[in-house]
């Protein structure tokens, strides 16, 4: 089962479609990486993860506690999460 699911996750902002049906596990232990130009949803992947975001379609979850998903209406509060990131500019 993996630690971190994302199934069909998708984020808009406006008429910009900055994730599109994004599907995502990573297993505990596995180390894995965002790789991509600036502006193809990197940052705002992390952004949903760690709760600073909410998607607009599809469902995440972590260790299977879910975090946010568009099916079932629910979205866990980033405080809630015991989740967080590093900013670069930290």
């Amino acid at each position: 089962m993996a630690q971190l699911k994302l199934k069909d996750v998708t984020k808009r902002f406006g008429e910009v479609i900055a994730v599109n049906k994004l599907n995502l596990d990573v297993e505990q232990g596995e180390c894995f990486s965002f790789l991509g130009p600036s502006g193809c949803g990197k940052t705002t992947t992390l952004r949903m993860i760690a709760g600073f975001e909410d998607l607009d379609e599809g469902e995440l979850s972590v260790d299977d506690k879910l975090f946010s998903s568009s099916f079932k209406k629910y979205y866990l509060p980033p405080e809630q999460r015991d989740f967080g990131m590093v900013f670069q500019a930290f």
